[in-house]
């Protein structure tokens, strides 16, 4: 099966997620405050990768689609830009809010 590259721009926050609130918690225990901090900012960054990998393949191609029975999706320049907007803003909230944890 031929997956996109667009598709962990979806799975990368939901693998990551579990890992984060269990380190959350696991943190308290073992008295390390910053592991939920420092997993949830790599988990953003890490997320850049294939958002730069599908503006890339978007530029080459043009819209990227993926189709699973009669589900399909697709990420075109809109989805692009929406996309960026929300991890952009979400990699600095996690990057400034550290202070306050």
């Amino acid at each position: 099966m031929n997956n996109p590259i667009f598709l962990w721009l979806i799975a990368m926050p939901l693998i990551g997620s579990p890992l984060i609130y269990l380190s959350g918690h696991l943190s308290k225990r073992w008295n390390y405050k910053s592991a939920s901090y420092s997993f949830g900012v790599a988990t953003l960054l890490a997320t850049w990768l294939p958002y730069l990998s599908t503006i890339h393949e978007h530029q080459l191609h043009g819209a990227v689609k993926f189709s699973l029975g009669t589900i399909s999706l697709k990420m075109d320049g809109l989805g692009l830009l929406i996309a960026g907007v929300a991890l952009s803003l979400s990699t600095l909230v996690a990057i400034y809010s550290g202070p306050y944890m």
